[in-house]
């Protein structure tokens, strides 16, 4: 059924493509145990979350429904831009 079970990284793709395995199953290199967010949750909040996963994109999550998502690139322009 369609469930979020894993997040799949542009680390993990780097590796799949060192590993030559574009055949390879998207499981092999997707991190299972997703840390979500909902979308009560501050920037700041996402950017802890971030750092104490070590999780480099994450989920914004409504009950089961994925609404959206939050990488670390978007983050850390929205952080750029907001220093100015």
């Amino acid at each position: 059924q369609n469930q979020l079970v894993g997040t799949l990284s542009q680390a993990a793709l780097i590796q799949a493509s060192h590993d030559n395995a574009l055949h390879n199953p998207i499981g092999h290199y997707a991190k299972n145990g997703v840390t979500s967010l909902s979308p009560d949750n501050s920037l700041e909040e996402a950017f802890e979350k971030m750092g104490d996963t070590g999780h480099e994109i994450l989920p914004v999550m409504e009950g089961q429904a994925l609404i959206g998502v939050l990488d670390k690139d978007m983050l850390n322009h929205f952080y750029f831009l907001n220093l100015r």
